[in-house]
């Protein structure tokens, strides 16, 4: 009986740390966003929070990618932390507007430092890395993106998501 306890305290133990931090819950989905009139399929994922209510993070490479001809284009550059300069021309990885087979990737909650301008930025995130790779990618809240970086995310019935900018296309 005296070996059984103690294995029992501390199965109950860790089920208490298990109680009080529980596991990311998320799944990919897709987060529909008219950018210039176009309504464009962003990857995304749904994080579900403890009481169950739902939050869609955006993958940053699509957001800088449908922003590219705009007056709120922005350069995405990574150097151990992610780099930002709103007006830079934004350089494609051939990554954006892809649709990932995540099935099984480990959804890590951060608050993660966007440098924009040379200014550190915290904004939540989470980090989605595939089974059996080196790493991943940061998925934003749209909203959060647009207060770091500078352009306005809106909502109407007619519309949905919308990103409120001007194209800055040549001719």
């Amino acid at each position: 009986m005296r070996g059984k306890l103690p294995r029992f305290a501390a199965a109950l133990a860790a089920l208490a740390v298990l109680t009080l931090t529980p596991a990311l819950a998320a799944e990919f989905t897709v987060q529909r966003v008219e950018v210039l009139g176009v309504p464009l399929d962003l990857s995304a994922y749904t994080v579900y929070d403890a009481d169950g209510y739902a939050t869609n993070y955006v993958r940053l490479r699509d957001v800088a990618w449908a922003l590219q001809f705009t007056t709120d284009r922005f350069s995405v550059d990574f150097d151990g932390s992610t780099l930002i300069t709103t007006g830079g021309a934004y350089a494609p990885t051939g990554e954006e507007m892809t649709y990932p087979d995540n099935q099984g990737a480990a959804v890590r909650s951060y608050t993660a430092v966007l440098t924009v301008d040379g200014e550190g930025v915290q904004k939540p995130a989470v980090l989605v890395t595939p089974p059996g790779a080196q790493s991943g990618n940061f998925y934003y809240k749209l909203r959060d993106l647009g207060e770091a970086i500078g352009f306005d995310v809106e909502w109407s019935p007619q519309r949905g998501i919308y990103i409120d900018t001007q194209s800055n296309w040549p001719g």
